[in-house]
């Protein structure tokens, strides 16, 4: 039985905070020189990180696909979070978010 395979479009600034931080974690932290990508992002920002409308953006976090953080009255969203959804956290999560983007 084969495993799914899924293809996820990320901007060479994604790309390479991935790679940066897979490979800092182990060191125990971040490399010199590098920056990690910003962990909370606006409303705009999630929803160019995850190449959809804000419109889409807003139904996820309506149908609870993603959960916003509010900074005063502005929702925030967690990265990692957001990475979660694309990717799926486990079986059962992976294909309600993913269907949601119309991936699935």
């Amino acid at each position: 039985m084969s495993t799914p395979q899924m293809l996820v479009q990320l901007s060479s600034d994604d790309l390479r905070g991935i790679i940066l931080g897979a490979v800092a974690e182990p060191l125990g932290g971040s490399l010199p020189g590098s920056e990690p990508p910003r962990e909370v992002l606006t409303r705009k920002e999630a929803a160019d990180f995850l190449r959809v409308s804000l419109a889409t953006l807003d139904r996820l976090a309506r149908d609870g696909d993603i959960t916003p953080r509010r900074v005063g009255d502005s929702p925030r969203y967690l990265r990692s979070e957001l990475l979660v959804c694309v990717r799926g956290a486990t079986e059962s999560e992976s294909t309600a978010p993913l269907r949601a983007l119309g991936a699935a």
